[in-house]
C-alpha cells in the first residue's frame, strides 16, 4: 500500500468502505457532532476511529474530510444532474441513470461537470445516504424561483382557496346572539323575535357595506402616517392606482369582509415596517390566521405584477441608452453595454433546522439574490431564493444555463453585460 504525502497510508475508497463511511457519518450527525456543515473536533475522532475498528484502516482526519468534500460536490452535482426530472430510472448494467442519449446530451451541456456520471452515477442506496448526510447544510437552490418563468411559484397553491376569518366570523355570530338576546327582551308585541334579528342584520349589513371604504381609507390613511419613509415612495394616489392595476390584470381580490384594498395595505404595512402578524393583527383588528391569509392574497398579486415588471423594456436593445449616448465618459466606449449584472444579500428568517445553507460567510442567515438593471436603474432580470451558502459563479452559471431561467441574452454581436463578482468587472459578451 502506497503511502500519502503527509507518511501515512494511502486513501483507498473501496465501495464498501464509502458505505461504511456514509453509515458512520449519519451515526455522528444523530449525535449532534455536525453543528453546521462539518463535524466537530469530538466527530472527526470518533470517525478515525470508529473506521479503523471496522476496516483496520488509519486514515488521518484529513483524509476523512476529503472524502467528504468529494461526496458533497458529487451530491450537488447529481442533485442539479436530476432536478426538475420525475420518472427517471436507474440503469443497472450503466451503474447510472436510464435516459435517452438527447436527454444525456441537453443536462451536459447545462451542466458540463456532470459528463462524469454519464456511465457511472451514484446508486440509489448511496444516494439516500447522502441526502442524510448533506440534504440540510448544503445550498441546492431547489426554492429558486425567476419572474423571468412566466409562473407563480408553487407557494401560491395554499392560498387558492380562501374561507372567511375565523375572528370576524365569531364576533359576527356573538353579535348575531347579541342581537337576538335583546330582541327577546325588547321585542314589540306583534312582531316576531325573528324578524326584529333579521331586520337588525340587515341593517348592519348595510352600515358594513356603506362602511367598507370608509375603513379601508382609514386604514390607507393610518398607514402613510406611520412612517415618513413609506410616504415618499407611496402617496395615496400612487396606492389607488397600484390597487387597480393589481385588481384588474393581477388576481387582487379581497374577502367578504375584508376589501382589496384592506389587502393591500396590510400587505405594504407588513413589508414596509418588517412587521409580525401579530402587530400587524392589532393594528388592522384581524387574528394573525387571517392576517397570514391576506398576507398571501396580497403577495400572489404582486408576485404576478413582478412577472410582467422585471423584463427588458425592449429584448433584442437596438437602442443606445441616454445615459451613454449623452455623457463623453462612456460614449463610445460603452456603447454596446445593455446592463450591469451583480448579487446581493437579503436577510432571511430561516427555521432553526433549516437555517446551516442560509449561513454565509458573515454568519447570519440570508438569501444570495443575483440581479440585472438597465442604465435606466430598472430591473430586467432577477434570481431570489439562492441559500447564502451559495457561491455568485454557481447562481450566475445556473441562470445562463438553464432554458428555463429564460436569461435576457444579449443579442448577437457585440452587446454586453457589466458583471461585479468580488470586487472585479468583467465583460460578459455574447458573440
Amino acid at each position: 500500500m502506497g503511502k500519502s504525502k503527509d507518511g501515512g497510508i494511502c486513501a483507498n475508497w473501496e465501495t464498501t468502505h464509502v458505505m461504511l463511511f456514509c453509515d458512520l457519518c449519519s451515526r455522528e450527525i444523530d449525535l449532534g457532532n455536525r453543528p453546521t456543515t462539518h463535524f466537530n473536533k469530538e466527530g472527526w475522532g470518533n470517525l478515525v476511529k470508529n473506521f479503523k475498528d471496522r476496516t483496520g484502516l488509519e486514515y488521518s482526519r484529513a483524509q476523512m474530510k476529503n472524502k467528504w468534500d468529494q461526496l458533497k460536490r458529487d451530491w450537488k452535482l447529481w442533485r442539479e444532474l436530476k432536478r426538475g426530472e420525475t420518472g427517471l430510472g436507474w440503469n443497472p448494467t450503466k451503474r447510472t441513470i436510464d435516459a435517452s442519449d438527447d436527454w444525456w446530451k441537453e443536462r451536459i451541456e447545462m451542466i458540463p461537470n456532470a459528463k462524469k456520471f454519464r456511465f457511472g452515477g451514484i446508486a440509489p442506496e448511496l444516494e439516500e445516504k447522502l441526502d442524510k448526510m448533506f440534504s440540510l447544510v448544503v445550498a441546492t437552490g431547489e426554492n429558486v424561483w425567476m419572474p423571468s418563468s412566466g409562473e407563480l411559484p408553487g407557494l401560491f397553491s395554499q392560498a387558492e382557496t380562501l374561507s372567511e376569518e375565523p375572528d370576524d366570523q365569531i364576533n359576527d355570530s356573538n353579535n348575531s346572539q347579541t342581537n337576538a338576546n335583546e330582541d327577546l327582551n325588547s321585542g314589540t308585541p306583534g312582531q316576531s323575535s325573528h324578524s326584529g334579528a333579521a331586520s337588525k342584520r340587515k341593517r348592519k349589513g348595510k352600515r358594513h357595506e356603506m362602511g367598507t371604504k370608509q375603513v379601508m381609507l382609514a386604514h390607507v390613511e393610518k398607514l402613510f402616517s406611520s412612517s415618513e419613509a413609506i410616504m415618499q415612495r407611496v402617496t395615496a394616489p400612487v396606492f389607488f392606482d397600484l390597487l387597480a392595476l393589481l385588481e384588474q390584470h393581477h388576481g387582487l381580490r379581497g374577502t367578504q369582509r375584508t376589501p382589496a384594498g384592506e389587502v393591500l395595505a396590510i400587505k405594504i404595512y407588513i413589508l414596509g415596517h418588517n412587521e409580525t402578524f401579530r402587530k400587524s393583527g392589532e393594528r388592522f383588528q384581524h387574528s394573525t390566521e387571517t392576517l397570514s391569509r391576506l398576507f398571501m392574497i396580497g403577495l400572489k398579486a404582486l408576485t404576478s405584477l413582478s412577472i410582467h415588471n422585471i423584463a427588458p423594456i425592449d429584448p433584442q436593445f437596438r437602442t443606445i441608452s441616454s445615459h451613454i449616448r449623452t455623457d463623453d465618459r462612456y460614449m463610445p466606449f460603452f456603447k454596446d453595454c445593455i446592463g450591469a449584472i451583480d448579487g446581493t444579500h437579503v436577510d432571511a428568517r430561516i427555521v432553526v433546522e433549516n437555517q446551516v445553507p442560509y449561513i454565509g460567510r458573515h454568519g447570519s442567515t440570508t438569501q444570495n439574490v443575483m440581479a440585472v438593471c438597465d442604465f435606466n436603474m430598472c430591473f430586467t432580470y432577477v434570481v431570489p431564493g439562492w441559500e447564502g451558502s451559495a457561491h455568485d459563479t454557481r447562481i450566475y452559471h445556473r441562470a445562463i444555463r438553464d432554458p428555463q431561467s429564460k436569461f435576457p441574452f444579449p443579442p448577437e454581436g457585440i452587446s454586453h453585460y457589466l458583471l461585479r463578482y468580488a470586487d472585479l468587472l468583467i465583460v460578459f459578451a455574447n458573440v
